[in-house]
C-alpha cells in the first residue's frame, strides 16, 4: 500500500514537471516571439525613417540643384536608395524612396510638380483678365502662363487669338474658364517660375537735419516747433530730411536744387493741396519708411519747370517694413533724359486714385489720370522730344491692389513737333495677390494731330506682370512695340542703373540683381508643389 501511494506521488510530481516544462517552453516561444516583433517593429521603424530622409534630400537636390536623378545614402545604420520619375513637359513627378535596416525595409513616394520655365506675364495662382489687345506682335514668342486657370469676371467674355502677335497661353488647367477663349493654349503645364521678391536695402546718407516732423515748401519743421529752410549742409549732394525715432508729414514740398530724401522710422503722410515740386536738372526725390508706411494723398511733381530744362526724373516711394497707400499719382514732365521710379513696399501696396484726382487729370488739367504719368511737354509748352529712357519697378513682398489705376500713361501734349521716343522698362512684381485696374500702354496726341502710339519709331516697352498668387487685369491694352521682360532684359537695366553704384547703396539696383540671381542660379525654379507622401 505504502509503496503505492509512493507511486502515485512520483506520477504526480512527472506531470507536474512536465506541466510546468511545457509551460515554460510555451513561455520561452512568446517572449522569443515578442522580442522578433520588437525587434522587426522598431527594424521597420528605422527603414521608414531612412526612407523619408532619402525622399527629403531628393526634394533638396531637386529644389536647390535641379538634379532629378537616382542616388543612395545612409541614415545611422540604415541606407536608402532613392529614384526619381520626372515628366519636363507637365512638370510633375514622383520621388520613390526605398530605406532599409537589417531584414526591414519600408518605401515612400511622393509626388510632386515643379515650377516651369519663366514667363514675362505670370501667375501662380488664377490669372484673370477682363480684356486683352495688342497693337504690334511681339519680337518673339512671348507666353502668358498661369499655374491655375485663364479666367474672365463673371458676366464678362474675354476671346483673344495671339497666333499673329507671337503670344501663346500656357496654365496647369487643363481646361479655360467660362467665357474664355484663347489661342493658341496649352493646358496640363507646370507652375510657372516666378521670382521672390526680397527685402531690399536704403542707404540714406548722413542726415542733414534730424528730429524734422513736417517738410513743407523748402522748410522743415522740428519737434520743437522752429523751423528752417533746408539745404545741403553735409555737402554730399543730396539734402536728407530725417526723424528716426518718428514719422514725417510731408506737406506741399516745392523745391528746386539737390537730390531729396526724406527719411524716417515710422510713417510718411504725402499730403497738401500744392503737390510736390521738384524741378532742376537732376530732380530727384526718395521717401524711405524703415518700420512705417507710406501714404500718398497728393500728387508727386518731377520736372514741372520749362520744358527746355533736361535732366533724369527719379522718385522713390520705400516701405522697407511697411505697407504703401497710393491715393495720387506721380507725374513727370519736360524735356529730359532718362526717368527712375521705384515703389517697394515690405508689406502690401494698395490704392485707388480719389475723386479729386480724377477731376484734376484728364484734358482739363496737368494731371493725367493713371498711376505714373509721364508727360511730353510741360503743360502749355511745347517740345520736341521726351526722355529717352525709364524704368519702373513697383514691388512688393505681399500684395499689390491698384484698385481703379491706370498704371502707366504717356501722353504727347501740343499739336506741332514732336514725337514719342520712349525706351521703358515696366516691372509690376508681387509674392502676393495682384490686381490692375488696367493696363493701357497708348499713349495720347492731345493737340489734333491724331493718335500718336507709343513707340512708333521703333522704341520699345519692356514689360513685366509676376506674382506668386493670384493676377486680375480689368484692361491690358499693349499698342506699339511691347516685349516681354526676359533675363537679357534685366541685365540691361541693371547695367543701365549700376553705373559704378554699387547695389548696396541703391535699393532698384539691388532688387533687379536679386530678380536676376534668382534666374540665373536657378533658385526657386524647381519650386515645388508636394502633393500626397504614401507609405508602404
Amino acid at each position: 500500500m505504502e509503496k503505492k501511494r509512493e507511486g502515485i506521488v512520483l506520477v504526480t510530481v512527472l506531470g507536474v514537471i512536465a506541466v510546468l516544462s511545457v509551460a515554460g517552453g510555451i513561455a520561452g516561444y512568446v517572449i522569443t516571439k515578442e522580442t522578433k516583433g520588437t525587434r522587426t517593429t522598431k527594424d521597420a521603424q528605422q527603414a521608414l525613417l531612412a526612407a523619408e530622409a532619402g525622399a527629403q534630400r531628393a526634394i533638396s537636390r531637386i529644389k536647390w540643384e535641379g538634379n532629378f536623378s537616382a542616388f543612395s545614402g545612409s541614415l545611422g545604420n540604415s541606407g536608402y536608395n532613392v529614384s526619381v520619375v520626372y515628366n519636363q513637359t507637365t512638370g510633375k513627378g514622383e520621388i520613390i524612396a526605398t530605406g532599409a535596416f537589417n531584414s526591414a525595409s519600408r518605401r515612400v513616394v511622393v509626388n510632386f510638380w515643379t515650377s516651369g520655365a519663366f514667363s514675362s506675364f505670370a501667375a501662380k495662382d488664377n490669372f484673370t483678365m477682363d480684356y486683352l489687345s495688342m497693337d504690334e506682335p511681339f519680337p518673339d514668342i512671348t507666353s502668358f502662363r498661369t499655374g491655375g486657370q485663364f479666367k474672365t469676371s463673371p458676366g464678362n467674355s474675354l476671346e483673344f487669338n495671339g497666333t499673329a502677335y507671337n503670344a501663346t497661353f500656357i496654365s496647369k488647367s487643363p481646361t479655360l474658364g467660362e467665357n474664355v477663349t484663347l489661342k493658341p493654349f496649352t493646358g496640363g503645364a507646370s507652375v510657372p517660375f516666378v521670382p521672390s521678391v526680397t527685402d531690399t536695402v536704403f542707404n540714406s546718407g548722413t542726415c542733414d537735419y534730424t528730429d524734422v516732423t513736417r517738410v513743407q515748401g523748402d522748410k522743415v519743421y522740428f519737434s520743437n516747433g522752429t523751423s528752417l529752410t533746408f539745404t545741403d549742409i553735409t555737402g554730399d549732394g543730396t539734402v536728407v530730411l530725417c526723424n528716426t525715432n518718428g514719422g514725417i508729414e510731408s506737406n506741399g514740398i516745392s523745391y528746386t536744387g539737390d537730390p531729396v530724401v526724406v527719411y524716417a522710422k515710422d510713417d510718411i503722410d504725402i499730403t497738401g493741396s500744392q503737390g510736390h515740386r521738384f524741378r532742376g536738372g537732376e530732380t530727384e526725390v526718395t521717401y524711405v519708411s524703415l518700420d512705417g508706411d507710406i501714404k500718398v494723398d497728393e500728387q508727386i511733381r518731377l520736372g514741372c519747370g520749362h520744358w527746355k530744362r533736361s535732366g533724369n526724373r527719379t522718385a522713390g516711394l520705400i516701405a522697407l517694413n511697411g505697407d504703401v497707400e497710393l491715393n495720387a499719382p506721380i507725374n513727370i514732365r519736360g524735356k529730359g533724359y532718362d526717368y527712375n521710379v521705384l515703389i517697394y513696399a515690405g508689406g502690401n501696396i494698395t490704392g485707388s486714385p480719389s475723386n479729386s484726382t480724377l477731376r484734376r487729370g484728364g484734358h482739363g488739367g496737368c494731371m493725367g489720370n493713371a498711376l505714373i504719368n509721364v508727360m511730353e511737354k510741360n503743360c502749355g509748352s511745347w517740345g520736341s522730344s521726351n526722355v529717352t529712357n525709364g524704368n519702373i519697378m513697383i514691388a512688393a513682398k505681399g500684395a499689390i491692389d491698384l484698385g481703379d489705376w491706370n498704371v502707366l500713361s504717356l501722353s504727347h501734349k501740343g499739336g506741332r513737333g514732336g514725337s514719342i521716343s520712349e525706351n521703358i522698362n515696366l516691372l509690376l512684381w508681387s509674392n502676393g495677390d495682384m490686381n490692375l485696374g488696367s493696363l493701357d500702354l497708348e499713349v495720347s496726341s492731345r493737340g489734333g494731330h491724331g493718335r500718336r502710339w507709343l513707340a512708333e519709331n521703333g522704341n520699345l516697352v519692356t514689360l513685366g506682370i509676376l506674382t506668386g498668387g493670384k493676377l486680375n487685369v480689368g484692361d491690358l491694352i499693349l499698342s506699339g512695340a511691347v516685349a516681354g521682360i526676359s533675363e537679357e532684359e534685366i541685365d540691361k537695366w541693371i547695367a543701365l542703373l549700376s553705373n559704378g553704384t554699387a547695389a548696396t547703396d541703391d535699393p532698384e539696383l539691388y532688387l533687379l540683381e536679386q530678380f536676376a540671381d534668382q534666374l540665373q542660379n536657378g533658385v526657386g525654379k524647381y519650386d515645388l508643389i508636394i502633393g500626397n507622401w504614401k507609405y508602404y
